[in-house]
């Protein structure tokens, strides 16, 4: 019967191994955040993201983030005593009631982190909680228990979706959690750990809105080229990239330098400004007539001075290279109607153009929101690289979704890849749910399928094997063999250590048991109708490993099959039969520890035909008895019969992994937060009497092993699972 467990394995190995491997190379597809169609903020407007918090899942628009790895909301407080409370919401992108989400768990209360070298400050209510792409499931996948901070802050006027992939500690480095980035790739959710990003603008052609990619870009909204920036060392500016020069150059032909000597800057879509050196804001108030105001800092630009500057048809160009100086290069050129933005309260009173351009030193060199207005961002934080490309703008350009494959991803024969890199970020084909030609779908149902079949020929080869078991008929002689090697002992009509032969014994059966470790096999020539396996009842317990009942006058023996009962009959058996005038559970206390065997001759045990017969149960009343101590103590019975129930353990494990070097961890501003092995084991005491079983012909007087706490005698029957024993 084990060779049959071996068929299982093998047929899904044959059957299912070529498409399971095949189902192995399935990557998943690229996912396309959706954009709002809203364009919002106190400093732009901005084309923002649509995302799903908590449980019922709550609205919110997001501006995506570059710098931060968690995801940050509006709170509703920062609406109260509002007239109108839902244009008060609908201003920041709608605002997060945390106390209406029922899977909201408080961290409490922290920096917000991000931009500090910028001077923006703000703190934020920090928890975990589940976090959506798009506004339903059929559009993007949520994942749960992601860090999420509400904000109350002006500093900032609409929430971020952070796209950085460190993870956040609270208090120590012990407990990382990992970035809601990072948590799409450990969940199989997009292919790779890389996203594309560019931020969409009013200005070009009937206004284009922000697109961001998880695992693959958008070849038909940049020119791709050929150069690769490495991350800088610092994980919490690592979008490095050498601005080498920038220069304007106007529609009557005339050029200025605006910037000679090459920084080195972060490119951060958190804020819509361009950070650069002092002097290089003198040059661009020197050559567009700009002027800082120190009140709002910022540069405002009066209507008069808005009408030339559109008038001068001024295009910006930003040349950059890995180094503040030489090799490879690319350009970004962006129109002054990249620069024509417009800000509202509370940064200015009413509503003013401005130019987003801040001073700056060099820990805060910044290329903001502004610039990836015509900038196509492709990062990539396997590789450890990203790239830098020149938006395009197509009327009527269809999307181009390619995917990003992982590290170590091998194409299929048939061709059928994306990039295997941001270089330059052109893949070299459409994105694809699967690497494999074959369906997705079509190979999972198949694999299913193969597994069922395994599982149902498994269940047809041992349902065959236990319909022969124990009751199999041969034709001819036979012999019968009681094979005890753990008890060391067989029987010829009756039962002596040793290893004896029991002939003519009218059935063959075998049955693997675990009655004091050992097997016994029951092997003879034929069976015929009405076998009779008398006695009085067996005490409950496990006989030979399986429940058992042994039926005549008081009952039958039952034997566990593949399903259903085998069931023995037979006529009633005196109880002098067994030696003793009264029935045998009244024996004393010392008896128990021995087993009484009724001895039959040879001629009792074969089976007559014709009324004159002599049947075997007159040839037991003539027979003698025979006692035999048994060779196993009752306390080593009872030991080795006792079951033992084990429960399950869990040990529960809560870490995540993720980030590529580093992990930040969060400064608290309040407190606000907060294996099992369990094993269960039913044992019984074990009985002090014994009890009659005839077997074949042949009288047993068996060690019931086992009685419940009510001393009483009690019977099983296979359908009762072992849980406790049932009265009698």
């Amino acid at each position: 019967m084990d060779q049959a467990w071996l068929f299982f394995p093998l047929c899904v190995l044959l059957l299912g191994g070529p498409l399971l491997s095949r189902a192995q190379t399935i990557v998943p597809a690229p996912i396309v955040v959706p954009p709002s169609e809203y364009w919002e903020g106190d400093d732009g407007p901005w084309s923002t993201f649509q995302l799903r918090v908590g449980t019922p899942p709550q609205e919110v628009r997001l501006l995506a983030s570059t710098a931060s790895p968690v995801t940050w909301v509006v709170l509703d407080e920062v609406c109260p005593g509002q007239t109108d409370t839902s244009a008060c919401a609908m201003a920041r992108g709608m605002t997060f009631n945390l106390n209406q989400s029922s899977t909201w768990k408080d961290q409490g209360i922290f920096n917000l982190y991000v931009e500090g070298n910028l001077n923006f400050t703000g703190n934020g209510e920090y928890g975990l909680d589940t976090i959506g792409l798009g506004l339903t499931s059929d559009i993007g996948p949520a994942v749960d228990g992601q860090v999420v901070a509400g904000i109350e802050t002006t500093e900032f006027d609409l929430g971020i979706l952070g796209l950085n992939v460190q993870p956040t500690n609270f208090t120590n480095f012990n407990n990382p959690i990992p970035s809601f980035f990072q948590t799409l790739v450990n969940q199989n959710l997009i292919p790779s750990l890389t996203w594309s990003y560019t931020a969409g603008n009013q200005y070009s052609l009937k206004k284009v809105l922000g697109s961001l990619i998880f695992g693959g870009y958008d070849s038909s909204r940049f020119t791709s080229n050929s150069l690769t920036f490495p991350f800088a060392p610092d994980s919490t500016r690592d979008i490095v990239v050498g601005v080498q020069s920038i220069s304007s150059t106007e529609t009557n032909g005339k050029t200025s330098e605006l910037l000679t000597s090459g920084i080195l800057a972060f490119i951060d879509s958190t804020v819509p400004y361009i950070y650069l050196p002092v002097n290089v804001c003198e040059q661009f108030e020197n050559a567009l007539g700009l002027t800082w105001d120190p009140d709002t800092e910022l540069y405002l630009v009066s209507s008069s001075l808005h009408s030339s500057l559109l008038a001068r048809g001024l295009n910006f160009t930003f040349t950059l290279g890995n180094t503040e100086a030489g090799g490879n290069i690319v350009q970004i050129v962006l129109p002054y109607a990249a620069f024509d933005l417009t800000a509202t309260s509370p940064l200015t009173n009413g509503t003013n153009s401005y130019f987003p351009l801040k001073r700056g030193n060099d820990t805060q060199y910044t290329l903001g929101r502004t610039f990836l207005q015509e900038a196509y961002l492709t990062v990539d934080y396997q590789r450890g690289n990203f790239s830098v490309s020149q938006c395009v703008f197509v009327d009527g350009a269809a999307p181009d979704v390619r995917i990003i494959h992982p590290i170590g991803y091998v194409a299929p024969s048939n061709g059928t890849s994306g990039s295997n890199g941001t270089s330059g970020a052109d893949g070299s084909s459409p994105s694809s749910s699967s690497s494999s030609s074959f369906p997705t779908g079509a190979i999972a149902g198949i694999v299913v399928a193969v597994i069922v079949l395994a599982v149902i020929v498994l269940i047809l080869v041992l349902a065959y094997r236990r319909r022969r078991w124990p009751f199999h008929n041969r034709k001819g002689a036979g012999a019968t063999e009681l094979d005890s090697d753990g008890i060391g002992f067989e029987a010829d009509g009756m039962m002596i250590p040793g290893k004896y032969p029991m002939s003519n014994m009218p059935a063959e059966a075998e049955a693997d048991s675990q009655f004091n470790d050992s097997k016994i096999e029951l092997d003879s020539q034929r069976i015929r109708p009405k076998n009779e396996l008398a006695g009085a009842p067996i005490p409950s317990g496990r006989i030979m490993g399986t429940h058992a009942e042994m039926h005549g006058s008081d009952g039958a023996l039952e034997m566990e099959g593949s399903g259903f009962y085998h069931e023995m009959a037979g006529s009633p058996v005196p109880h002098e039969y067994y030696g003793n005038p009264r029935p045998v559970a009244g024996l004393s206390r010392e008896n128990s520890r021995n087993t009484r065997v009724g001895s039959l001759r040879d001629e009792a045990m074969r089976r007559g035909s014709g009324p004159g017969a002599r049947s075997p149960l007159n040839a037991a009343r003539e027979s003698s008895q025979l006692s035999v101590p048994s060779p196993v103590s009752a306390a080593s019975a009872s030991r080795d019969a006792n079951h033992l129930r084990n429960g399950t353990s869990r040990t529960i494990s809560d870490g995540s992994a993720g980030g590529t070097e580093t992990s930040h961890l969060m400064s608290p501003v309040s407190a606000g937060s907060d294996s099992r092995e369990a094993s269960r084991s039913r044992g019984f005491e074990h009985g002090r009497g014994i009890s009659p079983m005839r077997l074949g012909g042949m009288d047993m007087v068996t060690n019931p092993g086992h009685r419940d706490v009510s001393r009483g005698p009690s019977r099983t029957r296979m359908g009762d699972r072992g849980d406790g024993y049932h009265g009698p």
